[in-house]
Order: C-alpha cells, then sequence, then structure tokens
C-alpha cells in the first residue's frame, strides 16, 4: 500500500516538486529566480571578476554551481573558487585570502547566517572591501548581528529578510512574534505560520483531511485565507506543488537594507 499523507516541504530547491509526487508542497520561493537577478545587479554595478567562498554543504554546492553558471553565461569571469566547510571552522582566513588572492572584484558566499556572518567579518578584516553576493541561505539581517554590524555588509546582495518588508501582514506578524519571543522572526518563522494556516484553510474548504483532497483545495486557500496570515503575500500554487510567490532582491546601502526591483528580460 502507497503512503498517502501530505508533505509540506520547506526547501528552495525546485527538484523537490519535479519528481510527480502531487503530495508534495514547497512552502518557500524556488531559488533558481535569484542567480539571474544578482548576478546581473553584481555585473552592472561592481565588476565582472567573481571569487567563490560558499559553504560545502550538499545544498550550497548547488548554489554554487548554479550562479557560477550564470556569472559566466552573462560574460563574467570566476577568477576563484575556494568552498569552505562552514559547520566545522571558526577560522576561514586561509580559505578567504585564498579567494582575494585572485583580486576578484565580487566575492560569493553562503551557508547558514551565523558562519556566513564570520566569513564576512574575516574577510573585511582581511580588508577585501567589495561587494558579497550571499546565497537564500544567508539572511542580510541575521548576518549583520555576527559580521558586526550592517556596514561590515556595504554593497552586499541578498533576499530581503523578513525585518525590511512594509506590508501590513508583514508588520503585524513581527509585532505579534516579538511579543510572545522577545526577538526579530526569520523567514523560515513567517513562511510555516502561512503555510499552516493555508493546510487549514484548505482543510476548511476541502470539508475534509484526506490528503488528496486538501492538496486539490490549496491553491483556493493561499487566495482565499486571511490576508493577515498570508505574511509574504503568496499568490496560489502551481500544478506541481509550488507556492507562488515573488523573487526578491536586496542590497545593503549606506548601513541600510534596500529592496531592489528584479528587471526581468
Amino acid at each position: 500500500m502507497e503512503d498517502d499523507f501530505l508533505i509540506m516541504a520547506y526547501t528552495s530547491m525546485p527538484s523537490v516538486t519535479q519528481r510527480g509526487n502531487l503530495l508534495t508542497l514547497r512552502i518557500p520561493p524556488q531559488f533558481s529566480g535569484y542567480f539571474d537577478a544578482f548576478s546581473d545587479y553584481a555585473l552592472e554595478h561592481y565588476g565582472k571578476k567573481l571569487g567563490a567562498a560558499g559553504a560545502t554543504h550538499e545544498y550550497a554546492k548547488i548554489w554554487t554551481d548554479m550562479i557560477l553558471d550564470a556569472w559566466k553565461e552573462k560574460g563574467g569571469e570566476v577568477v576563484a573558487l575556494n568552498p569552505m566547510d562552514y559547520n566545522k571552522s571558526a577560522d576561514f582566513y586561509t580559505g578567504v585570502s585564498r579567494v582575494m588572492a585572485a583580486n576578484p572584484d565580487v566575492m560569493f558566499v553562503g551557508g547558514a547566517s551565523e558562519p556566513t556572518g564570520l566569513v564576512i567579518r574575516q574577510a573585511r578584516q582581511l580588508g577585501f572591501q567589495g561587494p558579497l553576493i550571499l546565497m537564500d541561505q544567508a539572511k542580510l539581517d541575521e548576518v549583520a548581528k555576527v559580521a558586526g554590524g550592517l556596514d561590515m555588509l556595504e554593497v552586499s546582495i541578498g533576499v530581503v529578510p523578513l525585518s525590511v518588508y512594509e506590508t501590513p501582514a508583514a508588520k503585524s506578524f513581527i509585532e505579534r512574534y516579538q511579543t510572545e519571543h522577545d526577538k526579530m522572526p526569520g523567514s523560515e518563522a513567517a513562511y510555516n505560520y502561512l503555510a499552516l494556516h493555508a493546510l487549514v484553510k484548505a482543510m476548511q474548504l476541502a470539508g475534509s483531511a484526506e490528503p488528496q483532497q486538501v492538496r486539490s483545495h490549496m491553491d483556493e486557500a493561499l487566495k482565499e485565507m486571511g490576508s493577515q496570515y498570508n505574511v509574504y503575500g503568496v499568490k496560489g500554487v502551481t500544478d506541481d506543488g509550488g507556492f507562488i510567490t515573488d523573487t526578491t532582491m536586496a542590497v545593503v546601502e549606506d548601513g541600510q537594507i534596500v529592496q531592489k526591483p528584479i528587471e526581468t528580460n
């Protein structure tokens, strides 16, 4: 007998909804939109030479491969590639130095927010003052806490963190979360919050907890549930199960996280 249950997957890997299992839903936006957006902005504003010092876990390897491909396809040059294990070390001076030795205009970094902050702090201490591209796992506001403030991330590019969203739903969620937990929520908290409410709404619309019925009502649920629950303004769900969310990009300018429009060709 086949298992019959709904998987709410917190991953930005597009492959999770490309395997034909219609009972799998992907909550955050797929990461494929970031490669072009981040590369286009950096190439236009900062230079063509990229040095990569990302992490070594599987997700980071995929991110690195994809952004390096995008960078080269757009006419950029990859001058250094030195992945580092972000999870087993707090000393990144040697690895960062190897990348800096190639004199890149831009440096790509990324893993979890805390070790990414350490990498950036050490890069700045070694004298790299150029722009950085951060993979979506690392959030600019969380990274800044470890790196030594947003000034350390000047002209860095990353996803827009929840903390700078100006929508009523986001502001309300942040305020309620801070009251309850006394800290700023991250994107994971907000996405899982809205996904849970979408799941409940889908069960209500279906009049059932049967997985196939709930899945068939998920798109409608996302569109009809109260806006106060839809923190990221998810517009619906694709046929293969991906939540439909706008790709976002932010740049640190003058010590502030500034959302930037993404130009589509």
